[in-house]
């Protein structure tokens, strides 16, 4: 069960329903603390009305405190309102500017990763020629495919949370949580930490014994066109002279090994992008998470795209939250399936689409049964439709005024 801490606790008793009456979920409340009754329980003053809360806030007599309502039933319910100074936003505000230009989508860089795995097998089984890829990273690389999970396993709601918190977002919450917990230090089948022990191992590989052949001879297949990236997009070229001192560029130097290097900086660059849009969504106390989830489906690895959103009302309290999940599954190179997933209180509403006419049609001939195997599983208010969604990259979010255009 999770247990805010933060929050603090009125007791049922502790105030009249008429002083209770006119609160408003989200309203912000003066108080001050009069004293502590226990190490869990405190007495405040409440827009002039003594109640007695249960908290564990090291609050001290005296001290005063600007509350939030966050909830009315069954128990009313209020946290410090410590709206984020200023300057808190404009270190995400200067992390995103940072990582947003070097930012590169995961979908390259899996094909990349599966040419990688494929021609170290072909070595293994032919001795056939080197890659330029070193040894060391192909075998990183062939790994994180490993721990790619399958579309099987996607498909398993019960598996479903622990996958997402795979995808890199949650990396240092997850090392933070092995760490208390006295486990093995480092989430192995994080997707952030695998690509950060990747790039580890690129970099170590700049240490080994220079190639044997010069960089034109290295490149296995062109390179896509240069776009800006914490490493130099320029490859320089050895000349007569300096092929003479030295026999060729260093590992990390080789036109495949510094592509490879160039897509894992920019897909590193997008989960930390998506790591500070949720910070700065949680700033402007919002919730919500971007992730991008790799999966293996039979003709190799694809991504999928989430996003979740929580809206807490606080017109009435009445209203409940409404958490909202954005879907997007490549079906193959062209169509994509795409789902807007509702759900407040007891009620789910789906919209479904796709770019593809068939899909389309196939979504819309099965929205009975989709309707009749959600009430069967115990979901009775359910309504499914068919249309466009806006697609997740172009989603509506606050998050493109925390980038500083003339930086």
């Amino acid at each position: 069960m999770h247990v805010d801490l933060s929050a603090i606790k009125l007791a049922p008793a502790s105030a009249s329903p008429s002083a209770l009456r006119h609160w408003a979920l989200g309203q912000l409340l003066d108080a001050t603390v009069i004293g502590r009754d226990s190490n869990d329980a405190i007495r405040l003053r409440v827009s002039g009305t003594t109640v007695s809360a249960a908290t564990k806030l090291p609050l001290q007599a005296g001290q005063n405190l600007k509350l939030k309502v966050t909830q009315l039933k069954p128990i009313v319910t209020l946290s410090v309102d410590n709206p984020a100074p200023a300057v808190e936003k404009n270190l995400v505000r200067a992390a995103i500017n940072r990582t947003l230009p070097i930012q590169r989508p995961i979908d390259p860089l899996l094909t990349e990763l599966d040419f990688v795995r494929k021609s170290l097998n072909s070595k293994i089984r032919h001795s056939a020629p080197s890659s330029g890829i070193p040894p060391a990273v192909a075998q990183a690389a062939q790994k994180i495919l490993q721990t790619i999970p399958t579309w099987q396993e996607l498909r398993d709601a019960n598996r479903l949370p622990e996958l997402l918190r795979r995808a890199g977002i949650f990396s240092e919450a997850g090392t933070k949580h092995a760490i208390s917990n006295k486990q093995s230090p480092f989430p192995e089948n994080d997707l952030k930490w695998q690509l950060l022990r990747l790039r580890g191992t690129i970099r170590e590989s700049g240490q080994a014994a220079p190639l044997k052949s010069s960089t034109r001879e290295q490149v296995s297949r062109p390179s896509p066109h240069p776009a800006k990236s914490q490493l130099p997009a320029i490859i320089p070229t050895v000349s007569p002279a300096a092929k003479n001192q030295s026999e060729a560029l260093s590992p990390v130097d080789s036109p495949p090994l510094r592509k490879l290097s160039q897509l894992v900086d920019g897909v590193i660059a997008k989960i930390e992008t998506n790591q500070l849009k949720a910070v700065s969504a949680l700033l402007n106390g919002e919730s919500q998470l971007v992730l991008d989830l790799p999966i293996a489906f039979e003709d190799g690895p694809r991504v999928v795209q989430f996003k979740i959103a929580q809206e807490q009302h606080n017109q009435t309290d009445d209203q409940p939250t409404t958490t909202t999940v954005v879907l997007q599954v490549p079906i193959d190179a062209s169509a994509t399936l795409q789902a807007v997933v509702s759900i407040v209180a007891d009620t789910v509403s789906i919209r479904l689409w796709s770019n593809d006419d068939q899909i389309r049609e196939s979504i819309a001939s099965r929205r009975g049964s989709l309707v009749d195997r959600m009430q069967g599983n115990g979901i009775e208010k359910v309504t499914v439709t068919v249309g466009e969604i806006t697609p997740i990259d172009d989603w509506g979010s606050g998050f493109d005024q925390l980038v500083d255009d003339t930086a």
